[in-house]
Order: structure tokens, then sequence, then C-alpha cells
């Protein structure tokens, strides 16, 4: 089933299809959720950007009226000093113009704020550089020792009072009745009496400033907490606020589980109430995701601001179940058309895919019935796909095209294959009967002359094609000389066949008329060079052996040095009479002699020997030769033949034989003795 194109074409379009639905769903997935928690963040930034807008406003309303408050007091203390400081400086005038004795103007004075009208909100009292009170407007003060007074700045206020009021004329402290550690609950304006030598201070209680701004501070607190119930996170979140110790301002509504209900974050979880203040950022909203105590809505985008004036967090959270809901409603319905394209597209592609593999099976069946074709015949008149390239306008119609032109092309070289083979068959059954005729020839039947005990002859012949140019040849003149030749074509197969079968019998005929060998090859050049157009030449090596001496006379025209087998004295035949025959008519040649001993043999090759090939390129060498034949000082003629062919098939290792191969060897053995007479075989 899935070896069928329909199908791999058809599981192709469900691949492609669930791959590019899941790749769009993953990222439309990611990116609607990242655009929806940025949009939750934008709008929970702006809900505790307003939030901090509202209780700023509402604290600088807070400070404004503080300080008015503070500015009004002032006010009253200085009018109240100016007074005391006025009466002071009346009494010491009388003083001064002896109207009074100086302890009646200072009793006086003490007497006069004694008997002043208090208020309940401010006090006057007169002290000196020891810290006792002289005189006060509250009479249980007379005699109080203020030396354990400090104020805010840790400073005493006996001390400060004479080190600031005296040069600038007057001071103002905030400090506590209760004394060092207490809260501070009064303020005082000290003015110095230089005269003397005592300070007058007017003192204001601070409490009720801090009075009215607890209550506005409540009016806040109560203002946020009727407003940020109304704020609508998503569906569930909510908006709460805390101070930095975790104490709840205005703690989340009742579905919020135990922070509902607690006073302290802290008190609930500590480690939350961490978690929301390193969230905060200078004021700016940052988002975090937090599991609030008992809340089974889950993990919870929360984003926290803070507000340093009053050191107020504001925290804005909402189930981020809920933010990502409509991502997952528009993968739900993505998946929904998805799933719809899919169910269209697969069956538009099933149709498709039949659409194409229809045609491919009327291809796939005419390509299995092509081997039941007769290829020798001429092509039918009609086939089973003749109509699909005009049907099908495509790559089918175009393969329907290809299948037509293979079968003609097929049928047209067929017939030319069994043409050029018959014609090869032909050729090739020339070549043997060439070959035949060749080796035909050559002598073939060895030992050669068995009733020759004097001598002992072999030679061979391999060509590297169905027909060489390589030649020997031996025969006897007269009883003592035997004529025996090896030469070689400068060519290879059937020209070098016919120019050595011309050689062979020039040779013979030039023999018989001139049993010189040096005048046997200048009759063979002669006749070679003569209607030669392809300049075709022949090395050559003629010898002349008498049988009964061992005198060798021999000519050497261009070829190989033959190779004298002696013992321990084994060499080259040295000397050359002139050049190959053929290249040049009228050329003389020098004649060579040299004498054998009983048991020399003389080897004679072609170049083939020496020039054997390895797979490696690495030629069989003269010198390998020479070493050979030098191990077969006293074999006998065959066995030497056949020792250096196995030396040469080794080398070769396989590799194709590129030149004819050629040996011949003769050994002389020594005259033959005298028949002897009746008379001298019966001494």
């Amino acid at each position: 089933m899935f070896n069928s194109l329909r199908t791999k074409v058809f599981l192709a379009v469900v691949l492609i299809l669930a791959v590019v639905t899941g790749v769009v769903m993953f990222f439309t997935n990611r990116d609607v959720e990242q655009a929806l928690v940025a949009a939750e963040n934008r709008s929970a930034s702006n809900v505790l950007h307003l939030l901090e807008v509202n209780v700023e406003g509402r604290y600088r309303t807070l400070l404004t009226d503080k300080i008015r408050v503070v500015r009004e007091r002032k006010a009253s203390l200085e009018t109240l000093s100016n007074l005391a400081f006025s009466t002071f400086g009346y009494f010491k005038s009388m003083e001064d113009q002896g109207m009074m004795a100086d302890g009646e103007a200072k009793f006086r004075a003490t007497e006069w704020l004694g008997d002043l009208e208090q208020d309940k909100t401010h006090t006057i009292f007169v002290f000196n550089k020891g810290g006792t009170i002289l005189a006060s407007t509250d009479p249980e003060r007379i005699g109080e020792d203020i030396n354990g007074i400090t104020d805010i700045k840790g400073r005493n206020l006996v001390t400060a009072s004479f080190a600031e009021a005296g040069p600038y004329g007057s001071a103002n402290f905030t400090y506590s009745a209760q004394g060092a550690g207490g809260a501070p609950d009064r303020f005082a304006l000290v003015s110095p009496l230089p005269n003397w030598g005592w300070m007058v201070a007017v003192q204001a209680e601070i409490i009720d400033v801090q009075r009215q701004v607890d209550m506005a501070m409540r009016d806040i607190v109560k203002a946020l907490a009727q407003t940020l119930p109304d704020i609508q996170v998503v569906k569930t979140g909510f908006v709460f606020v805390f101070k930095g110790s975790g104490e709840l301002i205005v703690p989340p509504p009742a579905h919020a589980g135990p922070l509902s209900k607690a006073t302290s974050i802290a008190d609930v979880d500590p480690q939350l109430l961490t978690t929301l203040k390193a969230a905060a950022d200078n004021g700016d909203a940052s988002s975090i995701r937090v599991r609030l105590p008992g809340d089974d809505q889950g993990l919870m985008e929360t984003y926290v601001a803070y507000f340093k004036p009053l050191d107020w967090f504001m925290v804005s959270t909402a189930p981020v179940q809920e933010i990502s809901q409509p991502a997952e409603q528009l993968i739900h319905h993505l998946a929904l058309i998805f799933a719809a394209v899919l169910a269209v597209c697969l069956i538009l592609a099933w149709t498709y895919a039949t659409a194409i593999a229809r045609p491919l099976a009327r291809l796939t069946a005419y390509a299995k019935d092509l081997p039941k074709q007769d290829f020798t015949q001429p092509a039918p008149d009609s086939t089973p796909i003749d109509d699909m390239p005009r049907r099908y306008r495509d790559e089918v119609g175009r393969l329907a095209e290809a299948f037509t032109f293979m079968d003609d092309s097929l049928r047209e070289n067929i017939h030319d294959l069994m043409e050029t083979t018959a014609a090869k068959e032909r050729i090739q059954s020339e070549l043997t009967i060439a070959r035949d005729i060749q080796i035909g020839l050559l002598p073939k039947i060895f030992p050669p002359f068995p009733d020759r005990r004097e001598m002992d002859l072999h030679a061979t012949l391999v060509s590297a094609k169905e027909v060489g140019g390589d030649l020997f040849d031996y025969f006897f003149l007269d009883d003592r000389q035997l004529v025996f030749a090896v030469g070689d074509v400068a060519d290879k197969g059937v020209p070098a066949a016919l120019f050595m079968a011309i050689t062979k019998t020039l040779l013979k005929v030039a023999a018989e008329k001139t049993p010189e060998p040096a005048a046997i090859l200048e009759r063979v050049n002669d006749d070679l060079s003569v209607d030669n157009p392809n300049a075709m030449f022949v090395t050559l090596f003629i010898g002349i052996l008498d049988v009964q001496t061992g005198e060798l006379a021999y000519a050497n025209g261009g070829h190989n040095k033959p190779i004298l087998i002696r013992q321990d004295e084994t060499a080259w035949i040295e000397g050359a009479s002139g050049p190959a025959c053929g290249v040049m008519d009228g050329i003389p040649y020098k004649p060579l002699s040299t004498t054998l001993k009983p048991g020399d043999a003389v080897l004679v090759y072609t170049d083939g020997v020496t020039e054997a090939m390895s797979p490696d390129n690495a030629v069989f060498g003269d010198n390998h030769l020479l070493q050979i034949a030098r191990d077969l000082e006293s074999k006998p003629t065959m066995e030497t033949v056949k020792a250096v062919m196995a030396a040469v098939q080794v080398h070769a290792d396989g590799a194709n034989q590129s030149d004819d191969i050629t040996m011949l060897c003769l050994r002389w053995n020594g005259p033959l003795e005298p028949k002897k007479t009746p008379d001298q075989a019966n001494a």
C-alpha cells in the first residue's frame, strides 16, 4: 500500500498540512497569549497608575492641609510670643526707669504670665539656663526641670534653645512631652530675654494636627475600599493595597481566600510578602506570577506598584487561565477551521493523486510488457500509450513520449547490434583463420630435428592480439649449416602479421641464395624498402651455426641483444650490424661472428619480454632477464623458454599483454663423433 504513488502523495499532503497546522497553531497560541498578557500588563499598569495618581492626589491634599494647620499654629505661636516678649519688655523698661525694683519687675512679669488666661492648645513658660521653669500659664509646671526633654534631632531642649534662639532671635523645636524616646507631640517657639538671661517658650500640641492627618488617611482608605472592588480585572481578578510591613490597607475580596480575612500578609504567607515587595520597582508596575494562599485558581498574573511616601504597595492580580482563555478559544476555533480545510484538502489530494497514478499505472503495465516483445521485428502500428502524449500535456505525457522513443530506440539499437555482432563474428572468424595461417607459417614441432644430437632448439610466440608481428624460423642450408632467425615488426595486428609473412618468405629466399647473415639482411632490407608506403620496418637477428665446429656467424639489424648462456660466463652477445630492415634500401650490414663451446646456448627474444609491464607500470627489464638466464645455464632449451615465460607472467601479475612475446633458444652440444668402420668396431 505504501509503495503506491497515490498513497505517498496523499500522505505527503497530510503530513504537510499537519505540520503547517501545528506550526500555525503553536505560534498563534504563543503570540496571542503573549499579546493578551501584554495587554493585561498595560491594563494593570494603567489601573495601578490611576490608583497611584488618586492616592497621590489625596495625599497631596492631606499634606497641604497639614501644612496649612501648622502654619496657622506657628502664626499663633508668634502672636503669643510677641505678646509675652512685649509684656516682659514693659516690666523690664519699668525696672530700667527706676519705677520698679529689679526683683519686683521679675515678680510682676511672672505674676502676669501666671494670671494670663490659659489656652487649651497653647502654653507659655519661661525657663532659665538651668532648665527650670520660672513661670508658666500652667501653674503645675512652675519649678519643672526640663533638662530631660530632647527635640526630634536628639538635642537637649535647654541647650539648643540658648544656642540657636540667642544668636538668631528665635528658634522652633519639635519634641515629646514624655521626654526622650516618646512620640513627638509638641512644638515650641523659643525667644530670648537677654537682659534677664531667660527664654520665653510658646508651646502648642501637635496631636490635634496628627489627628486631622489620621482622619484624612482614614478617608483615603475608605474611598479606596469603596472604589477598588468596582475595578474589574479580567473576570475574577482584583486589586488590593498593603503596607511595607505587610499590613493590609485595602484587603482582597472574599473569593481571594485567607488574604481577604487577614490583617497582614506576613501572618498568612511571609514568602508572598517578600515576593510582592521585590516585584515593585520604584513605583513602576512589573509583572510576576504567584500562587495566592488557599486560592484554587492556580497561578495569578500579578502586577505590583509602590507608593513610597506612604510605604504602600498596590497590587493588581488575575488568574493566568482567565488571561489566556481567549487564546485557547481562538486556537479551538482555528483547530475546527483547519480540520475542515484538512478534510477538503485530503479529498482533493486523494482525487488528484488518483488522477496522477492512473496514467502511471498504464505506463507501468506497458513497461512490464516490454520484455515480452520481439524487438527484432518492426514496431507495431499502435501501442496502449500512443494517446497519452496528446492527452497529458505534462510530465506524464513527456514520460509516455520517452517510453515510445525508448521502444523505437531499442528496436533500432538491437537491429544495429545484431548487424554489428554479425560483422564482429565475421571479423573474429577471419582473424582466427589468419592466426591459424600465421601459426601455420611458423615451425611448431619440437624438438625440430630429433636425429641431430649435436644441437637442441626450442621456440615460442605469444601474440598480444589475435595475430601479431613477431616471427621466428630455423632450417638447415646443408648438412652442417643451421639458419635461425627472430624478428619483430614495428606494429601489431593484421598489418604486422602480413608484413611478418612477407619478411619470413624473403628471409628464406635470401638465405638460400646467400648463406651469409649480413648479406641476407641486405637483401631482405632492399626488398622490404621497395613499395613500402606505410614505412613499416622489422628488427631481425639472423644466425648461421656450423654444427660441426660451433662457429656462429650472425647479423643484428636493430634487434635486442641475444644472451649467450655459458657455464659461469652468461653474458650479452654484443654487436650491431645495422638498422632495422625496411627503413631504407642500399644499407650495408656488418657481419659478426663468435664461437660456441659445447653446452653453450643462445637465447634470442623480442622486446615483448623485457618490456612486459606489471600492474604498477614497472618493466620486466634487461637485467632481470639476464639474471634468469644465469640461473638456467644447465637447463634444456624447452625448460629455459618456459622458465623465462613463467617469470614474465609472474611479473605481469594479470596485467594486459602490451606486445608480442617471442623467444628462441638454441644449445650446441658439440660435434658428432664420426661413425666407426667394422674393423674399428672389432679392434
